[in-house]
């Protein structure tokens, strides 16, 4: 067993509230009923740039499933564990020293793509039609580009305080 597991655990469960808060808090309702658009998917990305994929990709998934589950939005709540757990899939190993680079900025540009055709594919199962949720794809790609801007900041902020030396991460 590695001796970091503990440290990792704390770390999930703490990146699973702050995606479940900033996703669930910090929501704007779409008109028409069509969901929220939130900052919970810039944590999405700083947890899938700290952690060791496994971990960012379950934490990923139950913040993100917990939100819909307190929001009222259950049908949306495997969708969404999938979509956010991919999302974290798409950042590169964690063997670099900083947060923000060119890596991290076309990970958080591939986890938008996988937000926007996620969601696409899933209401497309969810209300069989391929035209209803063309106009939630436009909502999901603001969402991700405002997400990815918000976890760049992060990032450098993280790399100026040297967050990742001082906790050994």
């Amino acid at each position: 067993m590695k001796k970091n597991n503990t440290k990792y655990l704390v770390l999930s469960a703490l990146f699973a509230a702050i995606i479940t808060v900033c996703t669930r808090f910090t929501a704007i309702p779409i008109f028409g009923g069509q969901g929220y658009v939130h900052i919970g998917d810039a944590f999405v990305f700083l947890s899938a740039a700290i952690l060791p994929t496994p971990y960012a990709m379950i934490t990923s998934a139950i913040g993100g499933g917990l939100a819909d589950m307190m929001a009222g939005y259950t049908i949306y709540i495997l969708p969404t564990a999938l979509i956010k757990a991919l999302m974290s899939l798409m950042f590169f190993k964690k063997t670099q020293t900083k947060l923000f680079s060119a890596k991290s900025i076309i990970s958080s540009v591939l986890g938008t793509l996988i937000l926007i055709g996620g969601y696409y594919i899933a209401e497309v199962i969810l209300f069989g039609s391929f035209v209803s949720p063309l106009l939630g794809m436009l909502w999901n790609a603001l969402q991700g580009i405002f997400s990815s801007v918000a976890f760049l900041l992060l990032a450098a902020a993280f790399d100026k305080a040297k967050l990742r030396d001082r906790f050994s991460i």
